[in-house]
């Protein structure tokens, strides 16, 4: 055992000086000890077992002689110092023999590689032992560090060329790998000029995992078209052993003209104002271009529930100077009030630039009309009575305003009836959001239809000052109720044969029953089978009545529930009738079961379907709970109403995408959609708008589309200037009320 250790320690000491030899010989630059290694891969191995890393192969040859153990226990008389013959192989090539002891290492004559013994059993384990020889090496393998560079040059894509704009850039390096990187240059090129800052660095040492970062300013170079320019980082640097490593980063920019500045159109007017008042409404047009703008179109509109006191025309055709700016002012007088403030229309200037043409819209100021709103609404506690009969007629009056008014009520009765009790005027001060009432009961005088006209209300602009105003209720038409049914017929007697099988021998039986047992007869023919000895007929008489009785009505078919109908657009009411219902019905409109005439006589149609084109009130009021009833004009008897209620809407179009949040990259196709009711027609314009100022006409006039929506596919420009601060208008090229806006941002990106 110690003749063996001693040889071991001879055959290190050979190995040794013949490494040293070869160093010298050799006239290496560089210390072991300054090499830096990679994680590697470690493994345990027995005798002949073979570990491999990275072209690198290192085997097992042998290990310590067996020792004898100790006579009372199982472990060697003498602790083991334990060691290992390696052979060393690349590529299948042996370059080298050695033996290795706990904690020693060997590394390649080149400093490329390393293997090291870290463990090996314990020196009194029984591996070591003759009995229970199996010894076993841990070895770790590892392969020189080695730097490695990555570079980021961190700048916008985009700048726009102006004298005062400065382009910073941060340009960082990193060293990812797993060595240090010695005498480092970094070199900067580009064609921008510098403003702040060097071109060239030098670094003397990077750790591994450690950054050094540098930044720079250059100017914006004045151009009048997009350019782009490169940035480019060009980085050597060497290792300990003197092996150079190199890097390149290119980053490009792009520089735009300057954008123009748009001319600009705003719009002010009041923020409140009672509704006995008068508001001014100011127009501005800027012209920030440093030439003169010739032959601009200004137009604007009156808000709904507003009438202009003087007779100037909202449209104006001017000429502006260079930096100049137009005024313009004009006066409107509320006539409602609106409490939940009122929205202008945006005003529109209409103007071209270098032979393009442009349209921009002004704000849109929003104004509160404090005052009284008096609706007044009549009903009947019936809606038909008995020849000369009588019923219960309610008026009632709801201040639906921000203010009290005093109110004055007045109902007129027909020639044709009697008041009986009650009243038909009312005067009230009539606070905000509360209602007055009177009821009064009258008969008719005839046994005629009655028609009960509107009911007025007038009152003040301003509790019971101002001007009064006047409102009117709805009219009713009260029907006759039908004669009574004549009394029944005689009993019907119906004579069939028995069911053929039993002929030959059967006599007629006679079946009476009154008309409700025929009407029976009637209801239940679908569960009639053959023979029936109720009646003694066959199913044939079903089928015989059914083909040959109907029942005579009017049906309406539409609306009939579920329809919206945008207000000011051509609808079309149709019903079906059987019978003879007379040459003419009329047409109504209910609310909440209120009627209001749509037409009081128009022809009932032929071959039992009838129809009416109806053009909704631009004013009508909006709502979800709207029905209409078709009824005879010659018998009350042939009457219908829409099953379900059908909705009445504002009309208008509704961008739906992009409508706030997309990220759209320029130069790529993406849809632009919309929803409208009511009769936009049949072309609109699209335009893109950048921080609320328009950018560019998308399409000046593409299809509105059909069915209540619309889509244009949009190619974005490959040189769209980026931003996140896009929205998109849709406008009617024939009606200027019919527009809309993206609700919130889009972006456009690369």
């Amino acid at each position: 055992m110690i003749a063996r250790k001693s040889l071991s320690g001879l055959n290190k000491w050979i190995l040794t000086v013949l490494i040293i030899s070869w160093f010298f010989s050799t006239g290496a630059a560089f210390e072991f000890s300054q090499l830096q290694w990679d994680n590697g891969i470690s493994g345990t191995l027995k005798g002949d077992e073979i570990i491999s890393y990275m072209g690198y192969s290192v085997k097992v040859v042998n290990f310590n002689a067996p020792v004898e153990s100790d006579k009372y226990k199982e472990v060697p008389v003498e602790p083991v110092e334990g060691y290992v013959g390696l052979n060393i192989s690349k590529n299948g090539t042996l370059i080298n023999e050695t033996m290795l002891g706990l904690g020693e290492s060997f590394i390649t004559p080149d400093g490329e590689f390393k293997v090291m013994a870290i463990e090996f059993p314990s020196s009194s384990g029984k591996e070591w032992l003759y009995e229970s020889y199996n010894p076993w090496v841990k070895l770790e393998l590892n392969q020189r560090g080695k730097p490695h560079f990555d570079l980021l040059i961190d700048t916008q894509d985009e700048y726009f060329s102006a004298p005062n704009t400065e382009i910073p850039v941060n340009v960082v390096l990193k060293n990812t790998g797993t060595a240090d990187i010695q005498n480092v240059d970094m070199d900067i090129g580009t064609e921008l000029p510098i403003l702040r800052g060097n071109l060239k660095f030098h670094f003397g040492n990077i750790k591994k995992g450690s950054q050094v970062s540098e930044t720079l300013t250059f100017s914006s170079p004045i151009i009048t078209e997009l350019k782009s320019y490169d940035i480019s980082a060009n980085v050597s640097g060497f290792d300990v052993k003197d092996i150079s490593y190199k890097s390149v980063m290119l980053k490009t920019i792009f520089i735009a003209p300057s954008p123009q500045q748009l001319p600009s159109l705003k719009k002010s007017s009041g923020a409140k104002m009672y509704l006995k008042d008068t508001t001014m409404v100011s127009l501005s047009f800027k012209n920030d271009l440093n030439y003169e703008l010739k032959n601009v179109s200004i137009t604007d509109y009156i808000p709904k529930g507003f009438k202009q006191i003087s007779n100037n025309s909202l449209h104006w055709l001017i000429n502006v100077p260079p930096n100049g700016e137009w005024y313009f002012r004009y006066i409107l007088k509320p006539m409602e009030a609106d409490n939940d403030g009122l929205l202008y229309p945006a005003a529109k200037a209409e103007f071209e630039i270098k032979n393009e043409y442009y349209m921009i819209q002004s704000n849109r100021p929003e104004t509160v009309v404090y005052g009284p709103r008096i609706e007044l609404s009549k009903q009947a506690d019936v809606q038909e009575i008995d020849p000369y009969g009588t019923l219960t007629v309610t008026v009632i009056a709801v201040n639906n305003g921000s203010i009290p008014s005093k109110v004055t009520i007045k109902d007129n009765l027909p020639a044709n009836v009697t008041l009986v009790n009650g009243t038909t005027m009312k005067e009230d001060y009539l606070e905000a959001n509360k209602k007055t009432r009177f009821s009064y009961t009258i008969r008719s005088d005839s046994d005629k239809p009655v028609r009960l006209p509107a009911a007025n209300a007038d009152y003040y602009e301003l509790g019971d000052s101002g001007t009064k105003i006047i409102t009117r209720s709805q009219e009713l038409l009260i029907r006759i109720k039908p004669p009574p049914t004549p009394e029944p017929t005689p009993p019907l007697v119906i004579e069939m044969p028995l069911n053929s099988t039993e002929a030959g021998n059967a006599q007629p039986e006679k079946y009476s029953k009154d008309n409700n047992a025929i009407l029976n007869l009637l209801l239940d023919c679908n569960e009639i089978k053959g023979h029936d000895i109720r009646i003694n007929t066959t199913s044939d008489v079903c089928s015989f009545v059914l083909s040959t009785i109907s029942v005579p009505g009017i049906t309406v078919t539409s609306p009939n529930g579920g329809e919206s109908w945008a207000r000011g657009t051509t609808q079309t009411i149709r019903w079906t009738y059987s019978g003879t219902p007379g040459s003419r019905v009329k047409i109504e409109l209910l609310k909440i079961g209120v009627a209001n005439r749509i037409n009081s006589s128009t022809p009932v149609g032929s071959s039992g379907i009838g129809s009416y084109s109806w053009r909704t009130n631009s004013s009508q009021t909006l709502g979800t709970d709207y029905k209409v009833r078709v009824t005879s004009t010659n018998n009350s008897a042939y009457t219908d109403t829409s099953n379900n209620n059908f909705t009445i809407s504002a009309p208008g179009i509704k961008v739906t995408s992009p409508n706030g949040g997309e990220n759209w990259a320029r130069g790529t196709t993406h849809s632009i959609r919309w929803t409208y009711s009511g009769t936009p027609g049949s072309y609109v314009k699209i335009e893109l708008l950048k921080g609320r100022v328009l950018n560019r006409t998308i399409n000046s006039s593409t299809s509105a589309g059909s069915s209540g929506s619309g889509i244009f596919k949009w190619l974005i420009n490959s040189t769209q200037t980026l931003g996140s601060d896009y929205k998109v208008r849709v406008t009617s090229t024939t009606n200027l009320a019919y527009t809309d806006t993206s609700n919130n941002n889009f972006t456009i990106g690369i």
